[in-house]
């Protein structure tokens, strides 16, 4: 798992222990719900492949690889409440490249890389359609 944060004046890490970056194990699954926003990805997760016997997802045979790639913002959220999550366009390169080097070790069948609006929305897009050079809209190619 990866769980990459950064820090600065309202923004801070949500990584286990406070560190800026973890590998281990279960560091990318941790979602502190009193941040706004931060129970989207478990709640996706648990839609595509969530098997506890009383409910499953879609695909409940499934892995999922969670990478955290967002931090807890201290103010200024928009319609939501604060605490917030938020995300820098380079943690967001940084996931995407991660999941590129998993792919080489893993076989994975699909990918979920989703943003509810906005501009790095959009920046996410182009980045996405460059690194397929226009092929096929929000893939990479490997």
């Amino acid at each position: 798992m990866l769980l990459i944060g950064l820090a600065s004046a309202n923004v801070t890490t949500v990584c286990p222990g406070g560190v800026t970056q973890s590998t281990a194990p279960g560091s990318g699954t941790y979602c502190d719900l009193n941040i706004s926003g931060c129970d989207h990805g478990t709640h996706v997760a648990g839609i595509a492949a969530g098997a506890n016997g009383s409910f499953s997802g879609v695909a409940k045979d499934s892995n999922v690889i969670a990478i955290q790639v967002f931090s807890r913002k201290a103010t200024n959220c928009g319609p939501n409440p604060a605490p917030c999550t938020t995300a820098y366009f380079s943690d967001l390169i940084h996931g995407l490249e991660s999941v590129v080097t998993m792919c080489f070790s893993i076989n994975f069948a699909a990918g979920r890389f989703e943003f509810r609006g906005g501009t790095i929305r959009h920046q996410v897009q182009a980045f996405l359609e460059t690194g397929n050079n226009l092929s096929h809209r929000y893939c990479i190619s490997t």
